[in-house]
């Protein structure tokens, strides 16, 4: 009997396993979706997305569905693979620093990756028509089964080696999380002088809005870049008994300037 390419199987639970059911859900094309995870904890959460949707155990797993992704952490993908070993089919992950080889090693002949760049969150929706999907497969007709899935969640579609992904992976670290950790800070920070973070949301958004119309490298602003010492040096008198925060603060001043420097 053919695998069925109506059908999809999640390996996982978590944020990323939840966003990718609840976009499938809305596709014409994918007819049942089956999520396979561990703990039965989620199951009333995912089930409520769609009647699709359906939970399952992992000795459950179905060998028949043409298609499975594992969404899972990035250092459980080779031993969730290996428990699927004999699978026939396309097996996918979603890992942005992980090689697709590592679905190879674990036993499987058909495999690749279907990586969206997004962060992803319990509880806040995405728009998936401005989330590129990145894609790499071991053959062209694993490629192009992956493609398929990957237009049933964006448009924004890109076939990608291990090593783009990668580099991809790492400057998303650097923009979302480093950025979002500078943030966090920068609340501790304020909360210390009873000043409120949402103070900052027009500037944050101001911020961003600009990448729309100029590149980070142009948009560039502040003491550091016009390597105003006097401005920093009080800056950083006042961080003296912030000794992490100074020295955030020291490194990326010092890293503005270099990049900048003629």
């Amino acid at each position: 009997m053919p695998a069925p390419h109506d059908h999809i199987q999640i390996i996982g639970s978590g944020n990323v396993a939840y966003h990718l059911a609840r976009r499938f859900a809305f596709s014409a094309k994918c007819h049942k979706i089956n999520i396979v995870a561990r703990s039965n904890s989620q199951r009333s959460i995912f089930e409520a997305l769609s009647d699709k949707v359906k939970f399952f155990g992992p000795e459950q797993f179905n060998p028949e569905i043409g298609t499975s992704i594992i969404a899972v952490s990035d250092d459980s993908i080779q031993d969730v693979a290996g428990k699927y070993s004999d699978y026939p089919h396309l097996m996918l992950h979603t890992a942005g620093s992980v090689n697709i080889d590592v679905l190879g090693n674990a036993g499987l002949n058909n495999f690749g990756s279907l990586y969206p760049l997004q962060t992803f969150s319990a509880g806040k929706e995405v728009s998936w028509s401005e989330i590129p999907v990145f894609i790499a497969a071991n053959n062209e007709e694993n490629l192009k089964l992956t493609s398929a899935w990957a237009h049933e969640l964006t448009d924004w579609v890109h076939p990608i080696s291990d090593a783009q992904r990668l580099s991809l992976h790492i400057a998303a670290v650097i923009a979302n999380n480093f950025t979002n950790h500078l943030l966090a800070e920068a609340d501790s920070w304020l909360k210390s002088h009873q000043l409120k973070f949402e103070f900052l949301l027009p500037l944050i958004h101001e911020t961003i809005e600009k990448l729309k119309l100029m590149s980070p490298y142009d948009a560039q602003t502040g003491p550091a870049i016009r390597n105003d010492k006097r401005v920093i040096e009080k800056h950083l008198s006042q961080l003296d008994n912030r000794s992490n925060l100074k020295d955030i603060y020291q490194l990326l001043s010092q890293s503005i300037r270099k990049m900048h420097e003629k």
